[in-house]
């Protein structure tokens, strides 16, 4: 009962993660990277109107305030350090081109982010040897899916409109490295890719909808992943 619903989807990977084992041990990441957006169709509809505009291209913005970034707080189930789960936090922009929405929809954004918050299952699995007998490298994979909380930003017939808001479900997967620095420091590198339908409300008692997949790449660093 505890896992039902969207939104339980983290904190059920909490409880699992403080269910495992003494042995299993915590790591923390934070990574920036970038993102694309492939176009699609966007839907704005309300009282007196119903809009479709077809393969609208989408605009991220990455490094411009506020930038692509995200975190993520997992936890081996056990000393073998090959499986474990996680919470992930992603802010990465979707930005609709004005030109192709005009002259009805001057604006349609979500540039204090298509925030995903999702629970990933994760494999690592190391590989080489240093000096001193351990792995200095892991492939890491994982998959889960979670929730968006997205800023919307919308005008609609010249009408503004802003708020953050859940907007639906979310599916997420990355595949990448772990890089041992020093210590239980480590330096992580990815491929991700996200996929929602976030339904937003808009301007003019309205709402809107489109669907995102997006491209990641990100790098950062982590601690506790390697040991």
């Amino acid at each position: 009962m505890l896992c039902r619903g969207a939104l339980s989807i983290p904190l059920c990977v909490l409880v699992l993660a403080l269910a495992s084992p003494a042995s299993a041990q915590w790591y923390v990441a934070a990574y920036m990277g970038a993102n694309t957006t492939r176009p699609a169709d966007v839907t704005v509809k309300g009282d007196g109107y119903d809009l479709t505009f077809s393969k609208v291209e989408f605009d991220a913005q990455p490094f411009k305030t506020p930038p692509y970034y995200g975190w993520r707080l997992g936890r081996f189930l056990n000393d073998t350090r090959r499986l474990g789960v996680e919470v992930e936090f992603i802010h990465l922009k979707v930005i609709a081109n004005p030109d192709q929405l005009r002259p009805q929809v001057q604006r349609y954004r979500m540039t204090h982010g298509l925030n995903f918050i999702v629970a990933n299952l994760t494999s690592r699995v190391p590989f080489g040897r240093s000096a001193y007998g351990d792995a200095p490298f892991a492939l890491v994979s994982r998959v889960g899916g979670g929730v968006t909380l997205p800023h919307a930003e919308t005008t609609v017939f010249g009408s503004e409109q802003e708020q953050y808001e859940y907007a639906g479900l979310a599916a997420h997967a990355a595949i990448g490295f772990d890089v041992k620095l020093k210590g239980r420091l480590s330096l992580v590198t990815e491929y991700k890719v996200t996929y929602a339908r976030p339904t937003i409300s808009t301007a003019l008692n309205g709402t809107g909808q489109t669907t995102t997949l997006s491209h990641h790449v990100a790098f950062g660093l982590a601690f506790g992943l390697s040991r």
